[in-house]
């Protein structure tokens, strides 16, 4: 099946890759997600927190994976891409700092 989205907005970046809120087009139209994007070359963790996510796809805390796909980007090249049940409330990271949980470093990783 090929899945055509529009990208909406940045919803995180990371050293590797960024996290883009999405709408289906196609074949769906008007569905909204969280997809996680990487080049190709760096994409080996994205591929496993995907197959970790899949492990918990009957779990109503843990937010749900859809699944992944390659595409072809004009300006990055072959890019993976992961598609994620959307939280409107933002990351666990970022629900934590909010509420006075652990405070933004410098490490790299992906939203």
């Amino acid at each position: 099946m090929n899945v055509r989205v529009v990208k909406i907005k940045v919803l995180g970046e990371g050293c590797f890759g960024v996290v883009h809120l999405v709408k289906t087009i196609a074949p769906v139209y008007n569905k909204v997600y969280a997809m996680k994007s990487a080049d190709e070359d760096h994409s080996s963790s994205l591929r496993k927190e995907e197959e970790i996510l899949q492990q918990f796809v009957d779990s109503p805390n843990v937010v749900r994976c859809h699944g992944g796909f390659t595409s072809v980007e004009q300006e990055r090249g072959v890019v993976y891409n992961m598609f994620m049940e959307y939280a409107s409330e933002g990351s666990l990271l970022n629900l934590m700092r909010k509420n006075g949980g652990r405070k933004q470093n410098n490490n790299c990783s992906l939203a």
